[in-house]
């Protein structure tokens, strides 16, 4: 098995059909330009997008029993307190830097490609990119208040 390739994933908390390479938030993390709790944060902010995605296309599975109990059944409260704290850590972090974490954490856009999208050098953009993941740590990691 490769080891630069990550296997499908879609169940409960992530929708991920597809096979994908290894992340570049691995790779930041073993060239050391991003601390373990940098790591720690992008990884629970990468799951918190998964599981509202698996949410929306419908990959968790609902019992009959969830469907007679309606909106306030467990998976649909989970989804809601999910959706609501990735909203809030981005507001906490600013538009710009949200942006750049959903696009290095999530989407996983190459660096070249980020510094075509922001008309920067690709340095510049991997820079940009590793000061936004460094902002999640203060902010998932507290409670809100």
């Amino acid at each position: 098995m490769n080891r630069d390739l990550e296997a499908p994933l879609v169940d409960a908390r992530h929708y991920r059909p597809f096979w994908r390479r290894r992340p570049q938030i691995d790779r930041l993390r073993d060239d050391r330009a991003i601390r373990p709790i940098d790591y720690r944060a992008a990884v629970e902010y990468r799951e918190l997008a998964e599981s509202i995605a698996a949410r929306a296309w419908g990959a968790m599975r609902i019992d009959a029993t969830d469907r007679r109990t309606g909106p306030r059944d467990g998976a649909t409260v989970r989804h809601f307190h999910a959706s609501q704290r990735l909203l809030w850590v981005r507001h906490q972090i600013g538009t710009f830097a949200a942006r750049l974490c959903d696009q290095v954490i999530i989407a996983d856009v190459a660096w070249a490609e980020l510094g075509r999208r922001y008309h920067c050098d690709p340095k510049t953009a991997r820079a940009w990119g590793i000061a936004a993941v460094q902002l999640l740590p203060a902010v998932m990691f507290r409670s809100r208040g």
